[in-house]
């Protein structure tokens, strides 16, 4: 068995998207400054943490793309949303550069043997991450799919995928499809993923489980993947 760990570290200021609030990690107690209270030696340390719900590698939750009263929050979503039978298709080179449609996807499933079944959660490889974090255009010039794309991944009855950028869309797409596509489906998706290249054209049990915040319209995760190596 291997685990790749597929997550960005979360760390003091990490860069984010222009418009967002970017993480911050600041020493609440240190082991200088408890080593005094004890008189055996013990000391401890902890960090005050501050970010959004949409930190990092994360998984949005219905309620952040939909404003129905019964859109499920972080806390509510099924755990079995986050984990379960795993495929990376390797997306890196399409027909159309930086858009992942249909046919791009397809191609991928044949080059690497692989069929999206029932219940599969999908990961895009377009080495995004690797090329271009933790620089400004990480945040403007990623790879997106296609409106149709999401749609068709919908009818395969995927009901999670995840991409590398922070956005499943286009950077063109100022009106967010693919979430729309999310909103009307009841798909999921995940934000922010890394090292993907590490399991391409590979199947795998994902783990990706989110904190448990109450009213939450995402959360960071620890995305992992198992391995039977």
């Amino acid at each position: 068995m291997r685990i790749v760990d597929l997550s960005r570290e979360i760390y003091h200021k990490e860069p984010t998207h222009p418009n967002s609030y970017p993480p911050q990690v600041w020493p609440w107690t240190t082991h200088e400054g408890t080593r005094a209270l004890y008189t055996n030696g013990f000391s401890s340390t902890n960090c005050l943490l501050s970010f959004l719900d949409h930190a990092s590698t994360h998984v949005d939750a219905p309620r952040h793309f939909d404003p129905s009263p019964g859109a499920p929050d972080i806390s509510a979503t099924p755990l079995s949303r986050f984990c379960g039978p795993a495929l990376c298709l390797d997306v890196s080179a399409t027909r159309r550069a930086t858009w992942i449609d249909v046919d791009d996807i397809k191609a991928a499933c044949t080059r690497h043997r692989l069929t999206i079944e029932r219940g599969d959660i999908v990961l895009l490889c377009t080495g995004h991450y690797r090329r271009t974090y933790p620089r400004p255009e990480f945040f403007t010039a990623y790879p997106g799919m296609t409106p149709a794309a999401a749609r068709w991944l919908h009818e395969r009855a995927v009901g999670n995928f995840g991409v590398e950028g922070p956005n499943p869309g286009h950077p063109s797409d100022t009106n967010f499809e693919v979430h729309m596509i999310c909103r009307e489906t009841g798909m999921i998706h995940m934000e922010g993923l890394a090292n993907l290249e590490e399991v391409a054209g590979r199947r795998f049990t994902f783990y990706g489980f989110p904190l448990k915040i109450r009213s939450g319209s995402g959360s960071p995760i620890r995305a992992v993947a198992i391995l039977d190596d």
